[in-house]
């Protein structure tokens, strides 16, 4: 439940109450709006009363067997939201404290209690029980329909289909995780009390408790005890005979600016009605079987307006027409036989109304009943003739007329009403052609322009309706061709972060081009440890496989020993000898995706800074970077990392370097300390920083780990993630990277997307394996940003028409553009 509250106004900006002699104006002003449809009452969420007690009562007279339940504490058993708790705040002496189940008294308490309980069991809705808040009243058969034929259990009929109806209750309470009273409930009983009245077998009648507590009342003695008094009668007057002449003198004291004064009258009275309190007599539950008559004059020879809608209302009813003589028809036969002083008046009043009222009620209206099927078809039928149809029995009856309210007949066609006043009408539209047509024209022709699925639905929600309408203009907008193969969307699965288990167990290798340097370096090959962020370059003359293999073994293999894993862009180690030597040495390659460079993001977003501080080293010299090439290195490893909080140098090393500048401003460290330090004294120096670097590498790790989570929920958060997962067998899309970089006009109306292929293998590292229609499996892996599901539709010719028609690039096209690219790059070196 939600506490609703008013916003806050300022004390300067409250309204002005209204005087007292200008409230009358006012009222009859609002009503006025009101009437206009300018003003309506305002809705106050949850604000459905109560059932009527007298049918619920009325509903459980004169059952054969009954049985009652009451929720244990059931306010206790309904939670409070999270954002309504503090409103509930009170002091106690443990401190502040606030509700978290649903509060006694609270304005919305009771009408949420019987909304939720009706949700629970409104499927067992008259026919077994009508709840009252917490109160679970469960009836049986009726006492004339009681079967005691003995089952094969030896139990009486009508009792074990009590126990089943009860035991379906249960089920239910235990669904929802309700809990009943042990010391309230009532199992197979005669008789029970159901809202202040004993119904059994025989009927109803008042709960003496109460009526002993009515006939204790004194004499009133002022306005509220009367209001008090009629309303413990008012709760049994149709118990009482005649209640309204009885309670009629008690109700003259209550009306306004009269003075109170007790009389004998009024004493006389309030004994009448406790006496016939105590005299009550039972009362039976009605008879849903028995007839209604309806009795009039049928001499007319013609039919007015009025009287053609009077007809119209009865046939909803099924009625059976019946003759009856003028003699035992006294009645409706008083009104055609009395005399008027004005009858001759009235007479030409009538022949004029009917000179151009001449209608025949047998008309049937035309229905083209072959464009709808189901329901839609019986409350077309029943509107073109308002008869009933043979094969339908009351019950769905009465479900078609209430349907057929909200529909009308015109043409032949079914018009959808308007919930407003000023709307307008709706054709309804069931046949499937119809439909594809009305998407096609609303989404593909050239005056539509292939709009989204909102601008097809508001189109077509103006003008026509159908059951599921916005998810047929969902599926037929996404499936369309020329919307998934030109779409900009692009979908990205969700970041799957990692989280390195120790120091030099992943080394992230990425290749710049740089200026023509000294000594003819126009490379610069950069690797860095995932964990502690600590880089090692090296300056190369070519982008050759021989050059990268050596860096890795002499200036991390050597130096560091054997890594765990090292990935690398495609495009710089995709050699059969580079996985021969990274294989000899154990070291698992792992290569990135085409087109991807977020595989390598920690290399890509560390070799900017040391560009950059090269750039600004050579004051406006390039060809000395590879000079200054180990003291950037020097400043990126000696530099706090912002995602650990620790120099990269200090993780490898296990302390902190000294820098030039503290041979010249002492500080701490190089303090110059005595000589003669013993080498067991060193060793415990030594033994103490390696102990801090296992608990700086811990902290890292923890450090490396929070932070990488932290950026997963933002990456999640920004980007449009996949609605869908994509899995083996899905037909997709595969993105053409070529066009982010592409300025020409011809390329703007290029396809933004080939295929579609199959998904052959989802991998671990969101990229997918994926082969051709006809089976011819990719060679390319292709990055999960690259991918988007495709949607086709149930006739595939389209699909193979438009591919034939329109000639878009090819996975094999982008390939040989990316090696043609490498070529050049290899020509000019």
């Amino acid at each position: 439940m939600v506490i609703f509250t008013v916003p806050h106004v300022p004390w300067d900006l409250k309204p002005i109450p209204v005087p007292r002699a200008m409230l009358p104006k006012l009222i009859d002003l609002l009503k006025e709006k009101m009437q206009m449809g300018i003003l309506e009452p305002s809705m106050v969420p949850y604000s459905r009363t109560g059932p009527i007690i007298d049918d619920v009562v009325d509903e459980f007279a004169g059952r054969a067997i009954y049985s009652v339940g009451d929720l244990y504490s059931g306010y206790d058993q309904f939670q409070l939201a999270v954002e309504s708790r503090d409103l509930t705040t009170i002091r106690t002496p443990l401190g502040l404290m606030c509700m978290c189940t649903l509060p006694q008294g609270a304005t919305n308490s009771v009408a949420h209690m019987q909304n939720a309980m009706h949700k629970v069991l409104r499927e067992f809705v008259p026919e077994i029980t009508i709840r009252f808040l917490d109160d679970i009243p469960m009836k049986g058969c009726a006492t004339e329909e009681k079967d005691e034929t003995l089952d094969a259990t030896g139990c009486r009929k009508f009792v074990s289909d009590h126990i089943r109806d009860v035991g379906k209750i249960l089920n239910r309470l235990r669904e929802v995780h309700l809990t009943l009273s042990g010391e309230k409930y009532h199992f197979g009983v005669p008789e029970i009390l159901v809202v202040g009245h004993v119904c059994d077998s025989s009927g109803r009648r008042p709960n003496p408790m109460k009526v002993e507590a009515i006939d204790r009342l004194a004499d009133c003695r002022s306005t509220t005890e009367v209001r008090r008094f009629l309303g413990g009668c008012v709760f049994f007057r149709l118990s009482i005979p005649h209640y309204a002449h009885a309670v009629e003198p008690l109700y003259v004291l209550l009306k306004k600016g009269r003075r109170f004064s007790w009389s004998l009258e009024h004493h006389e009275a309030m004994e009448k009605l406790k006496k016939a309190l105590f005299g009550a007599k039972i009362l039976t539950g009605r008879q849903r079987d028995y007839p209604q008559v309806k009795r009039m004059i049928a001499n007319c020879s013609t039919l007015d307006i009025t009287m053609l809608r009077w007809i119209a209302y009865v046939r909803n009813f099924n009625p059976q027409l019946k003759h009856i003589a003028g003699k035992k028809n006294v009645v409706a036969d008083m009104l055609s036989r009395a005399r008027y002083e004005e009858e001759e008046e009235m007479v030409e009043e009538e022949e004029r109304r009917e000179a151009w009222c001449q209608v025949s009620v047998s008309e049937v209206l035309p229905f083209r009943e072959y464009l709808y099927s189901g329901r839609l078809h019986d409350i077309g039928f029943y509107l073109s003739s308002l008869e009933k149809r043979e094969d339908w029995s009351d019950a769905e009856f009465k479900k078609i007329r209430q349907k057929a309210y909200g529909f009308l007949l015109r043409e032949g066609y079914l018009w959808k009403r308007p919930k407003r006043r000023d709307g307008e009408f709706l054709r309804v539209v069931d046949d499937e052609d119809t439909k594809l047509e009305l998407l096609k024209e609303c989404h593909e022709a050239l005056w539509t322009g292939h709009r989204g699925v909102l601008a097809t639905y508001m189109k077509l929600k103006e003008r026509y309706w159908w059951k599921g309408m916005y998810s047929d203009v969902d599926k037929f907008v996404g499936s369309c061709l020329h919307c998934q193969f030109y779409s900009k969307v692009r979908h990205r699965d969700g970041l799957v972060p990692t989280f390195p288990p120790s120091i030099h167990f992943r080394w992230v290798l990425d290749l710049v081009m740089m200026p023509l340097g000294l000594w003819g370096m126009r490379y610069l090959v950069l690797a860095r440890e995932d964990l502690s962020n600590f880089v090692e370059g090296r300056a190369l003359r070519t982008k050759s496989v021989e050059g990268i293999c050596r860096f890795v073994l002499e200036d991390i293999v050597c130096r560091y020993g054997s890594v765990g894993s090292l990935r690398a862009d495609r495009g710089d180690v995709n050699a059969e000898e580079a996985r021969t030597f990274f294989r000899r040495y154990g070291v698992d390659l792992k290569l990135t995706t085409a087109m991807n460079p977020e595989g390598i993001g920690k290399s890509e977003r560390g070799h900017p800074p040391i560009v950059h501080a090269l750039v600004k080293a050579c004051d406006g010299k390039p060809k000395q970077w590879p000079r200054l090439l180990p003291f950037a290195l020097w400043v990126d490893r000696s530099t706090h990392c912002t995602t650990i909080g620790y120099m990269p140098v200090e993780l490898i090393l296990g302390q902190k370097p000294i820098l030039p500048i503290e041979d010249s401003v002492l500080s701490w460290v190089s303090l110059p300390w005595e000589d003669g330090v013993d080498r067991e004294t060193l060793l415990a120096w030594r033994i103490r920083q390696l102990e801090r670097r296992e608990e700086d590498l811990a902290d890292a790790q923890e450090k490396l780990k929070l932070a990488r989570l932290k950026n997963k929920s933002r990456f999640d958060k920004t980007h449009r993630l996949r609605p869908k997962h994509i899995k083996v067998g899905d037909w997709v899309l595969v993105y053409d990277s070529s066009l982010e970089n592409q300025h020409s006009t011809v390329r703007k109306f290029s396809r933004r997307w080939f295929g579609p292929y199959v998904v052959l293998a989802v991998n671990d590292n969101a990229t997918y394996s994926l082969r051709e229609l006809d089976g011819t499996i990719l060679r390319l892996v292709v990055a999960g940003k690259r991918v988007k599901l495709f949607k086709k539709r149930d006739d595939t010719s389209e699909l193979f028409d438009f591919l034939d028609l329109e000639h878009g690039p090819t996975m094999d096209d982008y390939t040989d553009e990316e090696n043609a690219a490498e070529e050049e790059e290899d020509d000019e070196d």
